[in-house]
């Protein structure tokens, strides 16, 4: 099993999705886990960045990328802001930033595709 069970700190939702070790959807709370999205594939992993209008007036960005095998995609958002990944013919995974600051790295390897949710710096004088 992969390290990603021992790491999930009370996610607020977890589900059995089909052929899916793990996944979840995050909106809340203390958000720091690592997951496997899928076991390694044939097909393209695609991952969508975007960010809520009101932390990007209404204009609001997105992003789409390819993960290439054995490297790392990493996004920093603010709350509200959602990543969501694609993994052949696996349910998509969305995560929703929960806070201010927060990072988001998705990567592909031999043992499949992980997404790794990190709590961001949050300036301790901002309130």
């Amino acid at each position: 099993m992969p390290r990603t069970a021992s790491r999930i700190l009370t996610p607020l939702a977890l589900l059995s999705c089909l052929g899916l070790s793990a996944c979840a959807t995050l909106t809340g709370g203390n958000p720091k886990t690592e997951m496997l999205v899928a076991n390694h594939t044939s097909g393209p992993i695609m991952v969508n960045y975007l960010q809520n209008e009101e932390n990007g007036g209404p204009a609001a960005i997105g992003v789409d990328q390819e993960v290439q095998p054995d490297t790392t995609i990493r996004y920093s958002g603010k709350a509200g802001d959602t990543v969501t990944v694609y993994a052949a013919n696996e349910p998509p995974l969305t995560l929703v930033f929960a806070r201010r600051s927060q990072v988001v790295k998705v990567s592909e390897s031999s043992e499949g595709v992980a997404v790794d949710v990190k709590q961001g710096y949050t300036d301790p004088n901002r309130r």
